[in-house]
């Protein structure tokens, strides 16, 4: 009776977890392309990235945690009204339901709009409030507007997991190593992207977690969770090193065609209140809107 429970459980989470891959695995080897272009306000940004690479099989098992295992190099750019960045990565799909990845990226900010700042230290990084949804993100003196060269590295581990067929949970881990060239003396920035303070060649976690339902065919509608966190030696500098936001998450991709030169094109919206910032905790929420699609040959 009791090995016929254990089964029973293992079966029941066998099921829950099936389909946590999607769609049945593609044909491999092949080339992908994937295109993201994003709007945001609060703050503002604009930004779009293309991924170009070659992916190969992994693991030929017929076992559900293994479907669509396989890996992929690549490169990648990414531009924006206040930066450019151009680089290579590689991510496994070691799983159904678990991606890792590692990014490198090297460019430069521009420094236009002002909105990538520096200070001597953390603690003397002082948020000053600006119109138009935040559009402008500024610093109090002793603050440096600046633009320069900058590198990163980001180490992703992205969990997608299908509980049945309505449902989705999904994490985004990333572990980011950013270095900026700034004036001397300087020893942290405010990262418009990520929306933080942190140290220059320093260290900042980033984790999105979502909680879907697919109430039809290629609509899906629930909530995001952002927590982003900059790792700093003083403990002065807590004020500013930890943003927290939640809302609202709508996606709908309009169909997938595999092996096509546009695939699932998808619309998303996401709507945001900060819970926890120096600056944008209050009504006025965080909206971002982005359009994706891919290809594969």
């Amino acid at each position: 009776m009791v090995a016929r429970a254990r089964r029973c459980r293992w079966l029941g989470l066998s099921l829950l977890l099936a389909g946590a891959a999607g769609a049945e695995p593609e044909a491999l080897p092949q080339w992908q392309l994937r295109n993201q272009v994003a709007v945001r306000a609060n703050p503002f940004g604009l930004f779009d990235e293309v991924r170009v690479g070659r992916r190969w099989p992994l693991f030929t098992s017929p076992h559900w945690l293994l479907a669509g295992s396989s890996y992929a190099l690549s490169l990648n750019a990414s531009v924006s009204p206040i930066f450019a960045r151009a680089g290579a990565s590689v991510d496994v799909q070691l799983l159904s339901f678990l991606n890792l990845s590692v990014i490198y990226e090297a460019g430069g900010d521009f420094g236009t709009l002002g909105t990538v700042q520096s200070v001597p230290s953390p603690e003397q990084a002082r948020f000053s409030p600006q119109p138009l949804l935040g559009a402008t993100t500024l610093l109090d003196a002793p603050a440096t507007a600046s633009g320069g060269a900058m590198h990163q590295l980001i180490v992703g581990a992205y969990v997608n997991l299908h509980l049945g067929k309505r449902v989705i949970v999904r994490s985004n881990n990333r572990l980011v190593f950013e270095q900026l060239a700034l004036p001397a003396g300087q020893r942290a920035f405010f990262d418009p992207n990520w929306d933080i303070v942190l140290p220059n060649a320093g260290f900042i976690s980033v984790n999105d977690v979502d909680l879907l339902v697919q109430p039809c065919a290629g609509l899906r509608v629930g909530a995001r969770y952002n927590l982003t966190h900059a790792f700093f030696s003083s403990p002065a500098a807590a004020t500013v090193a930890t943003t927290q936001r939640m809302g609202p998450l709508v996606s709908y991709q309009f169909f997938e065609q595999p092996r096509a030169p546009f695939e699932a094109p998808t619309l998303s919206l996401v709507v945001n209140w900060y819970l926890e910032h120096p600056l944008r905790t209050g009504p006025v929420p965080y909206l971002g809107l982005a359009f994706s699609f891919r290809s594969s040959w």
